[in-house]
């Protein structure tokens, strides 16, 4: 008959109650007494080994530590090569540029027509689904950890800067390359550091959105072409221009022809442009820009008329 006062369990200060928490205390004791007795067993064994059994321990720590030393010494190539990502333009070893090696990056910014800031991304690991790698933070002021980076083989019309009037077109050529490039991924072939101002000259890469490079053996658009054959850039004719071959010079030479011939981007006014080269020269001597042909004909109208004014008040007196 079971009672409300009346339980299975024993009260909290009966002799049972007190057994039962002082069991869990024995059990752990037990367990580090069994230790203790495993422990002095394998040290009484590793004490009765012969010489040979210490020769052989000794033979594999020494295996394993030249198998880690091999690791590390044929990883480290390899992880400078394809997985080392190089934070600054000056930090790009001499043997990359001799090499002419491709880097893949992502670019960050576009000061101009011919020249963008790169934030080198080496290897995978940068994208869903296999992000593992996270970017640096690149604010409205640039970071640190970015690459100048100026495309060979061209020269676009120079911005302004200051007080300084940019070349006609100047920001038209810009927002071409912005259009193409920013924040997207592209590769860009070393061919050349700048001893001015330390940028490295590149050959720069578009690649294709759905096949990769090494499917087909090609690196997508090449972009010094592209904004030739578009008619917003010069070609870099000064002796100090770098070609990938020097045989392709006479190829984006041709390339400019075609597209004033075509008259398209800066081209549609007429070739009477002035180049990069004289536009720096000029600013830098403090010349004011030349008359436009336009301009001295409203000039010669107004001369002439004014002196067919002259003749009518000679004519009336």
């Amino acid at each position: 008959m079971w009672l409300p006062w009346s339980s299975s369990r024993a009260p909290s200060n009966s002799p049972q109650a007190n057994n039962e928490r002082s069991f869990p205390e024995d059990l752990r004791f037990q367990q580090a007494e069994q230790d203790v007795v495993h422990l002095g067993r394998a040290w009484g064994e590793l004490t009765q080994l012969s010489s040979a059994g210490y020769a052989l321990l000794a033979f594999g720590a020494s295996a394993l530590l030249y198998t880690g030393w091999l690791a590390h010494r044929k990883w480290d190539p390899v992880y400078s090569r394809y997985f080392k990502r190089i934070r600054r333009h000056y930090e790009v070893p001499d043997s990359y540029i001799k090499e002419k090696r491709y880097m893949k990056g992502i670019v960050t910014s576009v000061p101009d027509g011919d020249g963008f800031s790169f934030l080198h991304t080496p290897g995978p690991g940068w994208r869903w689904p296999l992000k593992f790698r996270r970017l640096p933070y690149v604010g409205p002021k640039g970071s640190s950890e970015v690459m100048r980076m100026r495309m060979a083989a061209v020269d676009a019309p120079e911005v302004g800067k200051g007080e300084t009037e940019g070349q006609p077109f100047s920001a038209e050529s810009q927002k071409w390359l912005e259009s193409q490039v920013l924040g997207r991924t592209i590769y860009c072939q070393l061919l050349k550091r700048e001893s001015q101002y330390g940028r490295m000259i590149v050959l720069p890469f578009l690649p294709r959105r759905f096949i990769p490079w090494w499917f087909t053996g090609n690196r997508g658009t090449n972009l010094s072409e592209e904004i030739i054959r578009r008619g917003w850039a010069f070609v870099y004719e000064s002796t100090a221009g770098e070609f990938p071959h020097p045989e392709k010079r006479e190829g984006y030479l041709t390339l400019m022809a075609e597209a004033q011939k075509a008259k398209v981007g800066m081209w549609k006014h007429g070739t009477s442009l002035e180049t990069p080269a004289q536009y720096k020269k000029r600013t830098k001597q403090g010349i004011p820009p030349e008359t436009t042909d336009s301009d001295s004909d409203e000039n010669e109208e107004e001369a002439s008329w004014f002196r067919r004014s002259l003749k009518r008040v000679f004519r009336s007196h």
